[in-house]
C-alpha cells in the first residue's frame, strides 16, 4: 500500500479501519486524513474511521457484521 499503514486491515474484505483520537480534529490532520483516505480508496480499500471514545464491541459488530454478511453473499 505504498508505505501507508492502517490501524487494522482485512485483505479479504479490502477494509481498512482507523481508530482516531483528538489529534484528528486538527485542521492540518483533517487535510492529511482526507488525502490518505482518498489514496487508499483509489486502491479499492474501503475505509472506516471510528473515534477512540466510540470503540466498543457493539460498535465494531454494528460496523462489521453487514460487511461480513455481504462478503458471504458474494462468495
Amino acid at each position: 500500500m505504498d508505505g501507508l499503514r492502517l490501524d487494522f486491515y482485512c485483505a479479504s474484505l479490502r477494509l481498512g479501519l482507523e481508530i482516531d483520537g483528538g489529534v484528528h480534529d486538527e485542521p492540518d490532520q483533517r487535510v492529511y486524513d482526507a488525502a490518505r483516505t482518498q489514496a487508499l480508496e483509489a486502491l479499492h480499500i474501503h475505509m472506516l474511521r471510528v473515534r477512540n471514545e466510540d470503540v466498543s464491541r457493539e460498535t465494531f459488530e454494528a460496523l462489521l457484521w453487514p460487511l461480513l454478511d455481504g462478503a458471504h453473499d458474494e462468495g
